[in-house]
């Protein structure tokens, strides 16, 4: 992710917002029947993403000023 915020700021000179539009679930199903390992997929893609994301935008958007994180979010079906 670091790589994809410093070739932006490399190509446009700055760094405005951050759009986090990925999202996963497992197969909709009885709670009790989701297993850690779909779970963990689920939050690694969801949550820890947007963490990563954050890790990497955020020394350059306050470098500058400020910018906009856009968090999307689908439930499913």
């Amino acid at each position: 992710m670091r790589g994809a915020v410093n070739m932006t700021r490399d190509s446009f000179g700055r760094l405005d917002i951050v759009v986090n539009n990925a999202g996963t679930t497992h197969r909709n199903k009885p709670m009790l029947d989701v297993t850690e390992a779909e779970f963990d997929h689920v939050y690694a893609v969801n949550v820890k993403s947007i963490f990563h994301m954050a890790h990497a935008a955020v020394p350059i958007m306050r470098a500058r000023g400020g910018g906009v994180f856009l968090n999307i979010f689908h439930r499913g079906e």
